[in-house]
């Protein structure tokens, strides 16, 4: 079924409006053939690693001080894993008498980058609200496969929520605040995303489009042709936090991730199995909870981004 969608274009600070037809953006809400078997396996390998030591070496540690950790997650281990491995790593400078360690912020297992950890009951709670009011800003990048969008940088606006079997799906901008079955709400969910270039030389001076779209989810669109199509490398700014938010947004853009079998993306790409989504979260900035200076944190890319040649992106000042 397909339906039409509002997007704006905006530029030089007007706007202007427009319905297109966004069949091209579909929704598939079945998972690939064999999706939840490989999941499980994932789930095991991930379990497996738990048991065989710590998650993390000192290397993937990007930002300490005696408040807080920031983390480069590997792709494949759980948030908690990375947390139980950090006494270990500290060794020496680890006091259990001084405090606790606390996860600020989580990660699916198969998306590497930043995890914030706090060493100190006080940093924890300020953290905890820092993330809780968005008073931050997270970037990530991420490898989809589906046809090239015409834009370069879009607002996707649309509604989160479960579907009748349990999965998170997207839902139209109409439906946010609807109760759904389980008794849950339909909440709203926003994404900036940024088609970049897969080499800077792609990019010559004087040639970026500063414009920008607004693609807001009114219905159900026709289901796609799973994981087919060129590789479209994009960077994500999530304006709201919402579970598998990037991934949804991709999918239904029909772009899905590389790897995430989950939703609609392919799990075989240039002759190799995928062991996990191409997703990275690869910088945040927020005002650091005890000094009020604020933190700006870039994350190494992983091998499947570092080929790409692309800049990570700055953060500005919260």
């Amino acid at each position: 079924m397909a339906a039409a969608s509002a997007v704006e274009s905006q530029e030089c600070g007007e706007a202007a409006a427009a319905a297109i037809d966004l069949s091209r953006y579909p929704i598939p809400v079945t998972p690939l053939t064999g999706a939840k078997e490989i999941e499980y396996e994932r789930a095991l390998v991930a379990e497996a690693s738990m048991k065989s030591g710590p998650a993390i070496t000192i290397d993937d540690v990007v930002f300490q001080d005696e408040w807080i950790l920031v983390i480069n997650k590997p792709c494949g281990v759980y948030s908690e894993h990375v947390l139980v491995s950090v006494p270990s790593l500290l060794g020496d400078s680890y006091s259990p008498h001084r405090g606790f360690f606390h996860l600020a912020n989580r990660l699916d297992r198969d998306t590497s980058g930043i995890i914030v950890i706090a060493r100190d009951k006080v940093a924890a709670g300020k953290l905890t609200n820092i993330f809780k009011s968005r008073e931050l800003r997270k970037s990530y990048v991420a490898l989809c496969v589906g046809k090239a969008p015409e834009w370069k940088r879009a607002v996707v606006e649309s509604g989160h929520g479960k579907s009748r079997r349990g999965c998170w799906r997207v839902y139209s901008k109409h439906d946010v605040e609807r109760s759904l079955p389980d008794g849950s709400v339909v909440k709203d969910m926003a994404t900036k995303i940024e088609v970049i270039p897969s080499s800077l030389d792609e990019v010559k001076d004087g040639e970026e489009d500063d414009r920008e779209q607004r693609i807001v989810v009114e219905a159900k669109m026709v289901d796609p042709e799973p994981g087919t199509g060129d590789e479209v490398f994009i960077r994500a700014v999530p304006l709201t936090g919402r579970t598998h938010q990037i991934r949804l947004h991709c999918q239904f853009l029909g772009l899905p991730l590389v790897g995430d079998v989950k939703y609609g993306g392919p799990l075989h790409w240039n002759g190799e199995k995928c062991q996990s989504h191409f997703l990275h979260s690869e910088s945040i900035a927020f005002q650091h909870p005890m000094t009020g200076e604020v933190v700006e944190v870039i994350a190494p890319h992983p091998s499947w981004a570092a080929k790409l040649k692309f800049q990570a992106s700055k953060n500005p000042k919260v």
